[in-house]
């Protein structure tokens, strides 16, 4: 009896021993592979909305979750009384007779002026004519400089009109998903914003990586991601930001990568693993 429980306690110090050569293999081989590290997948970019100029909005023409595009319509702010500003404007940069008449004008005097002079020559008239000639030329041209100064200000009036009826459209900045919308036609938007928005192609990946890892990632470099719904799937991710700077406090710094996701089959706020095991160069 004596003899079995002498071999079952060799037996599993054995088999202690064994188990204990294995875990620290494994755990060598873990350090053997320093890149593999949490991450977590987050939109690239996250932006509020706001409108440049205050007013009630009169169109909503997006929902929560709708995908826009860059420069796409958002909503429109009542805009009567910039309408009819460039409506003025517009009448005003038009109207070319004037300055059509003024050019005759000083067309008129300057023919004159050549004939007085002429005849200046051949003593057919009075230096008080050449002169009067001459002023009357003058005067003309600088009318017809007035005009035309005039028509560059009206024309830049209608300019600044046109601008100020745009500002009263409110486009996305850029392209990827309605994720809240604050306001609806009726509410003033006075210091508020109308829309949350979130990039989604690419997306960010972002890393905090221990202190041993400075300087063996650099920008340009691929790396292996693979999100905790899909672990079986690799994806590819290259490395856009490296923090300079290491925090003494954790004994950290964050590496950004961007995440291609051209279909938005991710979204944002995935937890995942990423691999910087073979890495290598990406030409950019």
């Amino acid at each position: 009896m004596d003899e079995k429980i002498y071999k079952l306690k060799t037996f599993s110090i054995l088999c202690s021993i064994f188990f204990s050569v294995d875990l620290f293999a494994v755990d060598v081989r873990s350090q053997e592979q320093p890149g593999s590290m949490d991450c977590v997948i987050e939109p690239y970019l996250v932006t509020e909305v706001s409108s440049a100029v205050n007013g009630i909005i009169q169109s909503v023409y997006v929902e929560k979750s709708n995908k826009v595009r860059k420069g796409q319509k958002l909503a429109r702010l009542e805009s009567s009384v910039e309408k009819t500003s460039v409506a003025l404007s517009k009448a005003k940069a038009k109207q070319k007779e004037d300055i059509d008449t003024k050019r005759i004008n000083w067309n008129f005097y300057s023919g004159k002026q050549r004939r007085v002079g002429e005849l200046f020559k051949n003593k057919a008239v009075t230096s008080h004519e050449k002169e009067e000639a001459e002023m009357n030329t003058e005067i003309a041209r600088l009318e017809y400089k007035r005009v035309q100064s005039l028509q560059r200000i009206a024309e830049m009036e209608l300019a600044r009109a046109e601008a100020a009826l745009k500002l009263r459209t409110i486009r996305s900045p850029i392209s990827g998903v309605i994720i809240e919308k604050y306001l609806s036609p009726g509410e003033s938007v006075k210091d508020r914003p109308l829309f949350k928005l979130a990039q989604l192609d690419p997306l960010r990946v972002i890393v905090i990586a221990q202190t041993e890892m400075f300087g063996k990632i650099l920008p340009g470099m691929e790396a292996e991601v693979r999100t905790i719904t899909n672990p079986d799937i690799p994806l590819t991710a290259v490395v856009d930001i490296v923090a300079p700077v290491i925090d003494a406090a954790s004994g950290t710094f964050d590496i950004m990568l961007s995440l291609p996701n051209p279909e938005h089959s991710l979204p944002g706020g995935l937890r995942c693993k990423i691999q910087f095991n073979e890495l290598k160069a990406v030409s950019r």
